[in-house]
């Protein structure tokens, strides 16, 4: 077949890999975590179930991941490790971030209810994933477990200052400007509290998951190897006999500790740090893909080619994103992919690559694994989903056009086979006689197999919009009467629309209007609030810097749902994919 006209968009793709010998860290962290704990009643200053849960998590991944070798967490956070060598996702950044904080969320959802039987989850929870390109991990780990130790010191003060009937904004007070030493001994002297006696060590330390193999015999009475997982809360977890004792680095990583541990320096932090700025003034595209979906469409049991539930499933997941994003303009997704445009003048996470498309996926993600009861009632979730995502920039609002038009041709290209090719199926041949028997078709041949096997004309025309179309997902501007004024407000559409043609965009010009671009806000709100944790509030309070990065944005709206054009069918250009 024939290349497509819009195949151009993917030269505009950029490989964002990770040069070896660098070692991979993904630092994920959770998105508005003050408020969240708050809203689920965490215990304060440390919830022990909800490290518990973190942790789980962590395991999740690393079961899932035989790459990452270890991971370290403490309240909301976790750093995942990878191995030196690795070539996961051929080692590009924006992937693998995306791929651990994917799985990780929908562990955290999926485990809640064991850890937290009581209490229902009230809003979806997210995360965001930071690279590190490391070439210390010894110094990594020291100045992670030294942020453990320093926000936990002053948060158990500060709880304690609470708890005795101080407000927070006294209790603050009193501890400005205190030196760590000065708080364990104010804990002494005040509550009776021996930091280091009294604290259990997953507060003051943070927990290590440890990977070790270890030998077993089965049920046949053979002996296999496998792995199993260590918590460790220690306070030598940096320390070159540590990771002699446990066996978890190999050699050339083990080598290059030392046995004297340096404090890190703020310059040290923000050299860990991978940052992919994405360049100014471009629409950004966040493409997000379902991984190892034909496996998890077959264990579900999806209906072929599609199933319709699974599909508006897929676009309440990006209402909620388009709701927790004021910045995303517009959303087209089809199977078990999705991609978001951002406008053209977005500061969202001042343009960090990784930042914006782990959150995306993290709550789409989520949005998944929390409603999917509600269109699968039937169905326990046997597998747990999660998603990759990439960002690319397009410098025009006509090439995101051709690249939104590229996806919506793919999406007609695959509908159509997919339709033949399971019709084919369930006709009695085998799949890899209906993939010989439509091997080079046209699509006059695809629509004249279709209308015989069905005894349908024209059946193809008959197809529902959102399997021939896809879905597009945007805010539509309507005015309504407040006080005998017109205000304009805004609702998000579903709808099942030909985004090829001109028409759509003639109808909904507003969606990539520049001029519109320019007077948004974003949804990050003031910069200063959403400056990364690394580096530039290292020196402040647990609490203030919790404050500082809170992602405080969260609104319900309702969908509308509506096929906006009927159904116009685009031309066949590229061989397609069989899900």
């Amino acid at each position: 077949m024939a290349n497509s006209k819009y195949e151009y968009v993917k030269s505009f793709e950029v490989q964002d890999v990770i040069m070896r010998p660098y070692t991979i860290i993904i630092y994920v962290h959770a998105r508005g975590f003050c408020r969240f704990s708050e809203v689920h009643e965490f215990e304060k200053p440390n919830d022990v179930k909800a490290l518990e849960l973190m942790n789980e998590c962590a395991i999740a991944v690393m079961e899932q991941f035989p790459d990452v070798i270890f991971s370290y967490g403490c309240a909301g956070e976790h750093s995942f490790i990878f191995q030196k060598k690795t070539k996961f996702y051929k080692r590009r950044s924006s992937k693998i971030s995306s791929v651990i904080v994917s799985l990780f969320t929908s562990a955290y959802v999926s485990k809640w209810r064991a850890l937290f039987p009581q209490k229902e989850l009230k809003y979806v929870p997210s995360f965001r994933a930071q690279v590190i390109c490391c070439d210390d991990l010894q110094a990594y780990i020291l100045w992670r477990q030294d942020e453990c130790h320093t926000n936990n010191v002053y948060d158990t003060c500060l709880w304690q200052l609470i708890k005795s009937g101080k407000s927070k904004e006294e209790a603050q007070a009193t501890l400005r400007g205190s030196l760590k030493q000065d708080k364990n001994e104010f804990l002494y002297q005040c509550f009776n509290i021996n930091y280091k006696q009294d604290i259990p060590e997953m507060f003051c330390h943070g927990t290590c998951i440890l990977k070790t193999k270890v030998e077993y015999i089965d049920d046949s009475h053979v002996k296999r190897c496998g792995r199993k997982f260590l918590t460790v809360n220690s306070a030598n977890i940096a320390s070159k006999r540590f990771w002699s004792e446990n066996g978890c680095l190999s050699k050339g990583e083990l080598a290059q500790f030392r046995e004297e541990l340096n404090k890190t320096t703020p310059e040290d932090i923000k050299s860990f740090l991978h940052e992919s700025r994405l360049m100014l003034c471009t629409w950004i595209v966040v493409r997000i893909d379902g991984c190892h979906f034909h496996r998890f469409s077959e264990v579900h049991e999806f209906e072929k080619p599609n199933d319709a539930q699974a599909l508006n499933l897929m676009n309440t997941c990006a209402v909620a994103v388009l709701e927790d994003f004021r910045d995303i303009v517009f959303a087209y997704g089809v199977s078990d992919e999705y991609s978001f445009v951002l406008n053209k003048y977005s500061q969202l996470y001042q343009r960090c690559a990784s930042d914006i498309v782990s959150a995306v996926v993290s709550v789409f993600t989520s949005t998944y694994m929390m409603r999917w009861n509600e269109f699968f009632p039937q169905k326990e979730m046997e597998h747990l989903p999660y998603f990759d995502g990439r960002a690319v920039c397009y410098p025009s609002s006509e090439i995101v056009k051709d690249y939104l038009a590229w996806r919506q041709v793919d999406c007609h290209i695959n509908n159509q086979y997919n339709t033949c090719f399971w019709l084919l199926v369930k006709s009695g041949k085998s799949k890899s006689e209906a993939q010989i028997y439509l091997k080079r078709t046209q699509t006059l041949e695809k629509n004249e197999l279709l209308d015989r096997l069905t005894g349908v004309p024209n059946y193809y025309k008959s197809l529902p919009p959102m399997f021939c179309l896809g879905s597009s997902v945007f805010w539509d501007k309507e005015s309504k009467l407040v006080d005998n004024e017109e205000v304009a407000t805004g609702r998000i559409v579903v709808g099942h629309c030909n985004i090829i043609e001109t028409g759509f965009w003639e109808a909904h010009p507003q969606i990539l209007d520049e001029k519109v671009a320019v007077q948004m806000t974003t949804t990050a709100g003031n910069e200063e609030l959403e400056q990364s944790l690394f580096g530039r509030y290292s020196g402040l309070s647990s609490s203030k810097k919790q404050k500082k990065i809170e992602d405080f944005y969260f609104v319900e709206k309702p969908a509308v749902v509506e096929d906006l054009v009927e159904v116009q069918t685009p031309s066949p250009v590229k061989r397609p994919k069989v899900r």
